[in-house]
């Protein structure tokens, strides 16, 4: 079972996306990187590169984007 949470795109060549997923009982996330075809050409990957995480790791990734914003209050996201 999963559940598209949200889907951030930059320009045209590549996206970032977020999933819920349920794996072995337990709430996970899926956060899955996808690049152009034009930029697959440049990487040593194939393109599509995802990690399976969970909410403590959220929840630290956000407290780390507070923190940066803290820093830097005149940057834009």
């Amino acid at each position: 079972m999963s559940t598209d949470l949200m889907e951030c795109k930059y320009g045209d060549r590549s996206r970032v996306s977020l999933t819920g997923v349920i794996k072995n009982g337990q709430r996970r996330y899926q956060l899955t990187v996808h690049c152009s075809p034009e930029i697959r050409d440049e990487l040593p990957i194939d393109g599509i590169a995802y990690t399976l995480i969970d909410e403590e790791t959220i929840a630290n990734m956000q407290r780390c984007v507070d923190y940066y914003r803290k820093l830097y209050p005149n940057s834009k996201d």
